[in-house]
């Protein structure tokens, strides 16, 4: 199994968290900060006599000394120099780090964050009420920072032999980086204090609603992810700007470049690494909130704020791995939303595991797929895909994925799906989609799991239902066909114009409305594996067949009446049938158990029905195949085949149903132009009655249901 180390899709958000979260941490809980209502100065040793003169300079200086002596911090510098003015500062050689313990990380494992500087120059930079406050702050190097993740080991076999969690470092680095209007909170609550990983992940998150970026800048940002099992990945971004970050959330951030190679590492270790690369431009994001998410954790609801992301865009991509490389024209992202901002049961949960509290695999289960029902998403599409390979090649106009959330989806389709292959071999689909997608509960796929024999209720609980699938203009060309009847050979090859089905009026997940239409299935007679039939298409002068087929049933629930309407199939230049048939009576219960259908259908009536065959030009060469093959004439074969039918009409032969449908199935042999077979009763009749009357009196059914046969030529 390959195990990719980060996605394609660059983690940039991530890479903002960490420098917004990182900044947000280092200002620490220190007692400096506690006055409020005016500047304040830093107490703690000054450098020299100037550097106690300066506001900037003081707070630097003080700041960096208490948190040093907090329990989670270590803080060092080499000099706090002044500036030009007074609120201006620069720091020397600067290492910040910081250690959040296993059981403050939903007991996952610890957690280290370092952060490390050549020189940050700092202007404006002043205490105010609750808030550190800066015009500008420039890093005219690089701003080093650390994430290193050491997970809980477990004692068990299977753990030690295949590890749930893998160690990981992730290393940030950005360069020349300037911030302006920036401010911060003065102090965060202490990690120590807090019960619970939760409560610490709310209460950071609460806080960074108090941080403000007015514009930040970074000609790059290089990050690394190392694996302890030896997998990496590193990604390059240039040309970084982010737009207004207030109140938890980010109006617009852009990147020109980016740039990723990560590394993965076959299951087979003595298989050679393999690279993949990707290359993108132009990303840009609109609207990232983090405010919601306080919501889920228990914290303060803001009904106004559910949109966590507005639009996410990447432009221009390209990416390349061990004998495959491809484009990507753009990739967008609209709308991730929260459907509901009731806190989420599976971080109590966590809270529990991390308190090493054991919770139950199945309850963790269900908590986290209500963690995901949660969350929505209005769209998702991938434009102009193409790949190529040694094998071929092969493009998708576009992936679209629309309004999916844990209850169901709008759309999920694809356009222009184009592949060839060096053998010959291609397939193209102009469409290829579902709609109105519903997923059934989470409760109810773990009811059916539990039980070894499932009930036909739970197992329709536990079915998805479509309201549309449609496939238009399927075309497949394989290669080269065995020999037919003729010994000719030709291309393998299938063609669907259209294929639509419509479902609605779902009871207990079976629709009581389907309408299904498949127009232009086209193929060779050599494919339809009937050398009898292919035969007979062959002497219509036909060496592939194309073929129609329609139907449609719906079901009242007013009238009870069930509507079967348009049962059609045709071949064309070969014949076309088609049925239509009206019940009346008919329960529910014949969608909410459907395995008590029969029980259902005895008690509804017959109300009419319909059979037409027209143009067969098919039976004409079935009775010229035929009587070919018997040595007889065309006239003497249909004459048996009309004969054949009398016997099997029994004494219905005799009756005036009988003698029409003879009369008509021998005019429509000599020359099949139309047989029509119409049932319409004076009124409705019920199914038991007509069950009845074929035990005792079947000669009575025609006559009971208006049977009339007509044929024309």
């Amino acid at each position: 199994m390959i195990k990719p180390t980060q996605d394609l899709r660059p983690n940039l958000i991530g890479r903002l968290a960490a420098l917004s979260m990182t900044l947000l941490i280092m200002t620490g809980a220190s007692p400096v900060f506690a006055q409020t209502g005016k500047d304040a100065e830093a107490p703690g040793q000054a450098t020299s006599s100037e550097t106690t003169s300066n506001a900037a300079a003081n707070l630097l200086t003080g700041w960096f000394e208490d948190l040093d002596a907090s329990d989670a911090f270590s803080a060092s510098y080499s000099a706090v120099l002044p500036g030009d003015r007074n609120r201006s500062a620069v720091i020397k050689d600067g290492v910040l780090s910081y250690e959040l313990p296993s059981d403050s990380f939903f007991g996952a494992g610890d957690l280290k964050l370092s952060l490390r500087f050549d020189e940050i120059n700092f202007d404006g930079l002043r205490l105010m009420g609750e808030k550190v406050h800066a015009s500008a702050i420039e890093v005219p190097g690089s701003l080093d920072i650390s994430i290193s993740f050491e997970p809980e080991r477990s004692d068990s076999p299977e753990d030690i032999a295949a590890p749930a969690n893998t160690g990981s470092t992730m290393e940030i680095s950005y360069e020349d980086l300037l911030m302006e209007g920036l401010s911060l909170p003065a102090s965060l609550p202490d990690a120590q204090s807090i019960s619970g990983p939760s409560a610490l992940v709310l209460s950071y998150l609460t806080a960074l609603r108090d941080v403000k970026i007015a514009r930040a800048f970074a000609t790059q940002a290089t990050a690394t992810n190392r694996f302890d099992t030896g997998e990496m990945s590193s990604a390059l971004y240039e040309d970084i700007v982010l737009i207004a970050l207030e109140d938890g959330r980010v109006a617009e951030q852009s990147v020109g470049k980016i740039r990723t190679i990560e590394e993965i590492t076959p299951d087979n270790v003595q298989s050679p690494i393999t690279n993949m690369e990707l290359t993108a431009y132009d990303f840009v994001l609109h609207g990232l909130d983090m405010v919601p998410l306080i919501a889920l954790l228990g914290g303060p609801v803001d009904a106004d704020r559910t949109v966590l992301l507005d639009r996410e865009e990447l432009s221009s991509i390209q990416f390349s791995t061990e004998g495959v490389s491809g484009t990507i024209s753009n990739i967008l992202i609209e709308d991730i939303d929260l459907l509901s901002l009731e806190p989420l049961s599976i971080f109590p949960l966590l809270d529990q595991e991390a308190a090493g509290e054991p919770v139950a695999e199945r309850e963790l289960a269900a908590a986290a797929m209500e963690a995901i029902g949660v969350f929505s998403l209005g769209r998702f599409q991938i434009d102009e895909l193409e790949v190529e390979a040694e094998e071929g090649k092969g493009s998708i106009r576009r992936i679209l994925t629309s309004q999916i959330s844990g209850a169901g989806a709008r759309e999920l389709s694809v356009d222009g799906v184009d592949i060839e292959v060096v053998d010959g071999g291609s397939a193209y689909i102009a469409h290829a989609g579902l709609s109105r997608l519903a997923f059934p509960p989470f409760a109810a796929l773990l009811a059916l799991d539990d039980t070894a024999e499932p009930t036909p209720s739970q197992i329709r609980e536990a079915l998805p239902t479509v309201g549309k699938v449609l496939l238009s203009d399927l075309d497949l060309n394989i290669g080269s066909a065995a020999p037919g009847p003729s010994d000719s050979t030709g291309d393998i090859w299938f063609q669907l114009d259209l294929l639509e089905l419509l479902q609605g009026g779902f009871v207990s997940n079976i629709p009581t409305r389907t309408s299904l239409i498949v127009d232009g299935i086209g193929m060779p007679t050599s494919l339809l594996d009937n050398p009898a039939l292919e035969t007979m298409l062959e002497k219509l002068n036909l060496s592939e067949v194309e073929i129609n087929h329609a139907l449609s049933f719906a079901w009242n629930p007013d009238t009870k009446d069930l509507i079967l309407r348009n049962v059609s199939l045709q071949l064309l230049d070969g014949g076309n049938a088609s049925l239509s048939l009206v019940l009346g009576n008919v329960p529910p219960t014949l969608f909410t158990r459907p395995e008590l259908a029969q029980i259902a259908l005895a008690s509804a009536t017959f109300k009419s029905g319909h059979l037409r065959l027209e143009s067969a030009d098919l039976v004409a060469a079935f009775i010229s195949d035929e009587a070919a093959k018997n040595n007889l004439s065309e006239e003497q074969l249909a004459e048996g085949l009309v004969e054949t039918l009398r016997g099997e009409l029994g004494t219905l032969s005799d009756t005036q149903f009988g003698a029409e449908l003879i009369a008509a199935v021998r005019n429509f042999l000599a020359d099949p132009d139309e047989l029509i077979i119409d049932l319409t009763p004076a009124e409705p009749v019920p199914m038991t009655e007509l069950l009845g009357l074929a035990v005792t009196n079947p000669d009575k059914i025609p006559e009971r249901l208006g049977a009339r046969v007509i044929a024309t030529q």
